[in-house]
């Protein structure tokens, strides 16, 4: 009767040992993980790939490498994506409007968002200096004798006044006149520059113009003051201005 041979008695044991030993180094190379190390010199280069931090769930909320869109020449872009626990998007680094991908195209901009998918605060990457989210106000004063303009010439009737954050600024206005025999014109000016207008104001009519314009060159946080001005072209009452808003904003 045939009888079983122990793989250590049997001329076969060596071969089938050293096949499992290859089986279960294949099985460790492959299950590898580094769990803590220290670079103290040199770089960990990641040419083409990404890098992540996932948690529990499997949500990547770390992720480093190639994001959409691509470059107009196909290529991908590289940027960074950082999620909170919800999965919700809080930094982002990347370019919603790439271009061919060389340097004088770049504008990848830092977005920071709230929990609703909103932006809240970004760097202005199509200007190049300054904030493109929030929009600053900047504060508004007058003097209560130039509110109402009798004068041919043009004459300030308020004074915006901030540190430069933006590229550029709006303003909304409300201007009148007093009587049905009385017009005027108001702009806005930045010392002798013109920034926005002058918008006539119709005999007996009112305005309610919201200008849009770039800021003159000037060092990021440089203190700026804007103008308002109107005068009286016609009649013999008064041009009243009353601002509603300024602030600066986006490229």
């Amino acid at each position: 009767m045939a009888t079983p041979t122990p793989l250590s008695d049997g001329p076969e044991w060596i071969n089938q040992r050293l096949a499992e030993m290859q089986r279960q180094i294949e099985e460790l190379r492959g299950a590898v993980t580094l769990e803590s190390a220290i670079i103290e010199d040199g770089d960990l280069v990641v040419d083409g790939g990404a890098i992540k931090s996932r948690d529990y769930n499997g949500t990547t909320l770390f992720y480093l490498g190639n994001i959409s869109p691509n470059l107009d020449d196909g290529r991908p872009q590289r940027g960074m994506i950082m999620r909170r626990n919800d999965e919700s998007i809080a930094l982002a680094l990347f370019d919603a409007f790439p271009g061919d991908g060389t340097p004088a195209n770049y504008r990848q901009a830092l977005n920071w968002y709230d929990r609703g998918g909103n932006v809240v605060v970004a760097d202005d990457t199509d200007g190049g200096i300054g904030l493109a989210r929030p929009y600053v106000p900047y504060a508004v004063t007058s003097g209560a004798d130039n509110q109402n303009v009798t004068a041919a010439t043009f004459t300030e009737t308020h004074t915006l006044a901030g540190p430069r954050q933006h590229p550029k600024m709006t303003v909304g206005i409300s201007a009148f006149a007093s009587d049905g025999t009385t017009a005027g014109e108001v702009r806005i000016v930045a010392g002798a520059t013109v920034l926005a207008g002058p918008t006539v104001i119709p005999a007996g009519g009112s305005i309610a113009p919201a200008y849009v314009f770039p800021l003159p060159a000037a060092t990021h946080m440089a203190l700026e003051y804007i103008a308002i001005q109107a005068r009286r072209t016609a009649g013999a009452g008064n041009i009243i201005v009353r601002p509603f808003f300024a602030y600066g904003i986006q490229t």
